[in-house]
């Protein structure tokens, strides 16, 4: 989920995309992997907050829904 994340926040083999970038990373932390939490910090500055709001709500359908919530970030 981090390194999805990552190729989400530096556009890198996909469109580059700070909100599909956050959710991705916040779902690995939710999950309990941290290693990425220092990019959350850099994305937040870069969102609204409704942009923050939407992406933390896609991580959490991510842990509960893996399967049918990556049509989300399509």
């Amino acid at each position: 989920m981090i390194k999805l994340g990552f190729l989400y926040m530096t556009g890198r083999a996909v469109q580059k995309n700070p909100e599909t970038a956050y959710a991705w990373i916040m779902a690995a932390s939710l999950a309990g992997d941290h290693r990425g939490d220092n990019y959350i910090s850099a994305l937040q500055a870069q969102l609204s907050s409704e942009q923050i709001s939407r992406a933390t709500q896609r991580a959490r359908d991510l842990l509960v829904h893996p399967v049918s919530t990556v049509a989300l970030f399509h």
